[in-house]
């Protein structure tokens, strides 16, 4: 017997969305938190260096994470407007928030 295959239903866009904007913002936050501080006189330039790529695509992954929960919440809207509309907005304040903040 055969497996039906995967759809991605806007149920199932709505919930991924969920789980993306969760995770999208724990990347974010532990990359950017990772930039932060001074270094101990101690550790090594390649060290540094690693420690810096590493922040910098936690922050990759946190953005695309968050952006693509932004999209599969717009898909899923007609199923589960409640649901995207929070997505919506936790993924887009924060981020308005940042941005107002960098600008002020």
């Amino acid at each position: 017997m055969a497996r039906k295959p995967f759809v991605l239903t806007a149920g199932r866009c709505a919930n991924l969305a969920l789980l993306l904007g969760a995770i999208g913002w724990l990347l974010a936050i532990y990359g950017s938190l990772s930039q932060m501080g001074d270094p101990a006189p101690w550790v090594s330039k390649d060290e540094l260096d690693a420690i810096h790529h590493r922040g910098l695509s936690a922050i990759l992954a946190g953005m695309a994470c968050l952006m693509a929960a932004l999209w599969l919440s717009g898909r899923g809207f007609a199923v589960a407007p409640w649901r995207s509309a929070f997505v919506g907005l936790a993924v887009s304040i924060p981020m308005l928030g940042l941005l107002l903040a960098g600008l002020w």
